[in-house]
C-alpha cells in the first residue's frame, strides 16, 4: 500500500472513530440524566456523588454533571474527575468537558457539595466544588476540607479553568493531631463557604455578585 492510500485509510478510520464518539454523546429523547451517564461513563470508572442536571451556563439545553473515580492504580494517588456534558451551539451531541482533578492519598476524595456563585465581575456564575480528603499521618488523622472554583467553559475549551481565587483560605480540618487535640472544620458546608466569601469581600472592598 503506497503512502497516499495509507493516509486516506487513516483519515477514514479517524473520521469513523470521531463520528462514533460523537454519536455516543447524543442524548436520546427519553433518556434520563442517569441513563445517559451510565451509557457514556469511561470504562473502569466508578460514579461518585450524585448526577446533576442544570441550565447554568446554557439556558437553551440542560447540562449534565457527574463525578467519576478513575481506575485505581498502585502507582498513582486515587483521583476523582468531574465531567460536564453540555449541549451548545445547535448541535445534537453533548460536549464532554472535564474538570478537576481531585486527588486523594489512601482513599478517593469525597465530593460534598456543588453550587454556583458569581466570584468576579462578569455575568456568568462560577462553579464551586466542596470536597474532602482523608489523611492518616503521624501528626494528624482525619479529613482535610477544601473548595475549588471553576470558570465557565469557552467555545474552544474542553475543560473548565481552575480559578486560583481562594488559595488556602477555605482549607479546614476535621480530626485529631498527634497530641489527641480535636479539630473542627470551619468550612464544611455551603453556607459556611458563602459566609466566608462574604467576609472576604467586605475585607477587600465591594465586588459584583449575584
Amino acid at each position: 500500500m503506497d503512502k497516499v492510500a495509507l493516509a486516506c485509510v487513516l483519515c477514514v478510520c479517524a473520521a469513523l472513530v470521531s463520528a462514533q464518539s460523537i454519536e455516543d454523546l447524543v442524548r436520546g429523547p427519553e433518556e434520563s440524566p442517569a441513563d445517559f451517564v451510565r451509557r457514556v461513563i469511561p470504562p473502569d470508572n466508578a460514579l461518585t456523588y450524585e448526577i446533576l442536571e442544570t441550565d447554568e451556563w446554557d439556558a437553551a439545553d440542560p447540562s449534565i454533571m457527574a463525578f467519576y473515580q478513575t481506575p485505581f492504580d498502585y502507582g498513582r494517588y486515587p483521583e476523582v474527575i468531574g465531567h460536564l456534558y453540555m449541549r451548545q451551539y445547535g448541535v445534537d451531541y453533548y460536549r464532554d468537558i472535564v474538570f478537576g482533578d481531585f486527588i486523594g492519598e489512601s482513599n478517593y476524595p469525597e465530593i460534598l457539595d456543588v453550587f454556583y456563585l458569581n466570584l468576579d465581575r462578569d455575568q456568568e456564575r462560577e462553579l464551586l466544588v466542596l470536597y474532602r480528603v482523608f489523611l492518616r499521618h503521624y501528626d494528624f488523622t482525619g479529613y482535610v476540607y477544601d473548595v475549588a472554583a471553576f470558570d465557565n467553559p469557552t467555545v474552544l475549551s474542553d475543560s473548565l479553568e481552575l480559578l486560583p481565587v481562594f488559595g488556602n483560605a477555605f482549607v479546614s480540618f476535621e480530626g485529631n493531631n498527634g497530641e489527641g487535640l480535636e479539630s473542627i472544620p470551619r468550612y464544611a458546608d455551603r453556607d459556611s463557604i458563602i459566609e466566608g466569601i462574604r467576609e472576604m469581600r467586605e475585607a477587600n472592598g465591594p465586588r459584583s455578585a449575584r
